[in-house]
């Protein structure tokens, strides 16, 4: 009985949780020595069969997508880094520490899920503060710091591995993102057209992300060849006119 005890309570209140497997093993270890019952015996199987079962709906949660995706349209964030599909959403979480919370043994799995739907809670905090600072300011303020911000939310994200409707719309956008340094990647060593050239200035300029020096260079590329233009409408006024030519109409 002693060892049961010791087992039940083997956290000693450190918050660790119950080993269930561990105490499994205890429960058989107890009732294959004793040479008499021993009621406690039965009832630590009773409450760890409860746990184990709370515990195997843990494990076979289905994965999930994130909720109420619609909500978050105006959350706008990418990263240099990957940004992992969450296999399970925190509203899942939620319910199923709930519902651990009722049962009578308190199971480390139990711990380990409550501490990261704090993380969770913690880094979506963080994530709706971001996003109205960003608004404040600059693509280019404080660019270098955006990036660093950015790329631990998402590593910390992919640990914590709970879907939150910031998270999808922030996967939505880094992969927004990866696609314009590859359309930005061929405009410079390309010839594109400048009404192109023009969409990828505009959208760099609204990416949360140290776009900068990429940004830099698409610019100058099209201020050059908007002064050439203008400059050629100079020179050969009227077939310019004629054909009402403007920068959107030439290439890079």
């Amino acid at each position: 009985v002693g060892k049961l005890v010791d087992a039940i309570y083997d956290d000693g209140g450190s918050g660790t949780g119950i080993d269930l497997q561990k105490l499994q093993k205890t429960v058989d270890e107890s009732a294959s020595k004793s040479s008499v019952y021993i009621e406690e015996i039965d009832i630590t199987r009773e409450m760890l069969k409860e746990a184990l079962d709370w515990e195997a709906k843990l494990n076979e949660s289905p994965s999930n997508t994130v909720d109420d995706e619609e909500n978050m349209n105006d959350i706008s964030m990418p990263s240099s880094e990957d940004l992992n599909l969450p296999q399970q959403s925190l509203s899942t979480a939620e319910e199923l520490a709930l519902d651990g919370r009722s049962v009578s043994l308190r199971p480390k799995s139990l711990i380990d899920l409550d501490d990261r739907i704090q993380r969770a809670y913690d880094l979506r905090n963080r994530i709706r503060e971001w996003n109205k600072v960003f608004q404040l300011q600059s693509q280019n303020d404080n660019d270098k710091d955006n990036v660093k911000q950015v790329a631990s939310m998402i590593k910390e994200a992919n640990q914590i591995n709970l879907g939150f409707p910031e998270l999808s719309v922030l996967s939505k956008v880094h992969r927004d993102a990866e696609e314009w340094v590859d359309r930005a990647a061929i405009a410079l060593r390309s010839k594109i057209s400048l009404n192109e050239l023009e969409s990828l200035v505009e959208t760099g300029q609204k990416l949360p992300m140290g776009l900068t020096g990429t940004l830099e260079k698409l610019t100058s590329r099209y201020k050059q060849a908007c002064e050439w233009v203008e400059d050629l409408k100079e020179e050969i006024p009227c077939p310019l006119e004629s054909v009402n030519l403007s920068c959107s109409n030439l290439t890079a």
